[in-house]
């Protein structure tokens, strides 16, 4: 009620202030009450939580230490990798003794079915790659032969472009001409 009230927080604070200072001690007296029971409930699972967490901080500086029949170098990265990956290894090879002759003859022709569909992506994604590798090729030729083209023509047209090349431009000699008419 107090929100639709007060939209704003320092309103409904000062409302909340204002009806505090009209409550009378017994009134009061309810409210403090219920604090208390919930500074006691908050202390209570402050206190378990950091239990539980020094537990599992103990439990796992145990699991650091090295355990009887154990090696310290036993205990690395390296080693737990092989481990799962020779037990890994020790599974599938008895999942592969209790196959029957149709299952195993099955899982080879989807192997190579897998493999053969692999190998036509791949001649696929080749063949697209010397497509467009032609087409740049094509591109890059025709885009040459425009700009081989722009630049006669601009060498042509202006002077500045001429002196480069050493030739005079249309327009240069059209001038030449009519001065040579005058």
């Amino acid at each position: 009620r107090l929100r639709q009230e007060f939209p704003d927080m320092s309103s409904a604070m000062s409302e909340l202030s204002r009806r505090w200072k009209t409550l009378s001690s017994t009134q009061k007296k309810t409210y403090d009450e219920l604090e208390q029971a919930d500074r006691r409930r908050f202390k209570e699972e402050t206190l378990n939580a950091d239990a539980e967490k020094f537990a599992q901080v103990q439990s796992q500086r145990e699991s650091m230490k090295v355990q009887e029949g154990e090696k310290k170098s036993s205990r690395s990265a390296r080693e737990k990798m092989n481990r799962q990956r020779e037990e890994k290894t020790k599974r599938r090879i008895q999942r592969e003794a209790e196959l029957t002759d149709e299952q195993i003859a099955e899982r080879n022709r989807i192997r190579e079915e897998k493999l053969a569909q692999k190998e036509e992506r791949c001649r696929a994604k080749a063949a697209e790659e010397a497509a467009v590798a032609e087409r740049h090729k094509r591109l890059s030729k025709s885009e040459k032969q425009r700009a081989n083209q722009r630049l006669e023509y601009l060498l042509q047209e202006s002077e500045i472009f001429a002196k480069f090349k050493g030739i005079t431009g249309k327009k240069e000699e059209a001038k030449l001409d009519e001065k040579k008419t005058k």
